[in-house]
């Protein structure tokens, strides 16, 4: 992924949208939701078993699993924030070192 001066510019407003409703409510998500976040923000899918593991291709060390339910446990949703707003943290930590 190409960056640029801005880190949020290079992810889609619908994955920002997301996030924000998620972060307000972290109950009643689903699978098919926390997949649109997690490919939204970069992270590649991968199936494994009763769960997806999510992984940032720029960012290995940056996680996610989410369980196969229709509905998920608030805490899904919750690591899934947080580990979004770790990866916004770095990305704009990386702009912030390169300068203008």
């Amino acid at each position: 992924m190409a960056k640029t001066p801005d880190a949020a510019a290079s992810f889609p407003r619908s994955a920002f949208k997301l996030l924000a409703r998620m972060r307000r409510n972290k109950s009643g998500w689903g699978e098919s939701q926390l997949r649109k976040l997690y490919e939204g923000f970069g992270f590649v899918a991968r199936d494994v078993g009763n769960h997806v593991h999510y992984r940032h291709p720029d960012h290995p060390e940056l996680r996610g699993q989410v369980p196969r339910h229709r509905s998920l446990r608030d805490y899904v949703a919750a690591d899934a924030v947080a580990t979004i707003d770790e990866l916004l943290r770095r990305e704009a930590e990386e702009d912030h070192e390169q300068g203008p």
